[in-house]
């Protein structure tokens, strides 16, 4: 539905793109970013917060997952895989505590 709105189509059927997609298409081309740049994907703000907290609170995810099923189905592996799991995500926190530090205000 929202690829139809975005085109026209003529009396043979075949859609067009619209001159505004065309638009936005060219200005995207023209940007400074190259998005296969390493240290533009690295140090670009939401790659930090993705790698920084998002990943944690997956690998915590992940652990609890598995420390269930293992619980559950009484295998050791998984018992294995979620106690690294909890030590990668127990790790991986420690730089993101650091990433919101100096955005805190000082009260006078």
């Amino acid at each position: 539905m929202l690829f139809q709105a975005q085109t026209r189509e003529y009396f043979v059927g075949r859609p067009v793109l619209s001159p505004e997609v065309i638009d936005i298409a060219i200005a995207l081309l023209r940007t400074p970013l190259n998005p296969f740049d390493l240290t533009t994907v690295l140090l670009a703000k939401h790659a930090q917060h993705v790698v920084l907290i998002q990943f944690p609170i997956a690998l915590f995810i992940a652990a609890v997952t598995f420390d269930l099923t293992a619980q559950w189905t009484k295998r050791r592996g998984l018992a294995d895989t979620a106690y690294y799991n909890l030590l990668g995500a127990a790790i991986s926190t420690l730089p993101g505590s650091r990433h919101g530090y100096p955005r805190v205000a000082v009260p006078a």
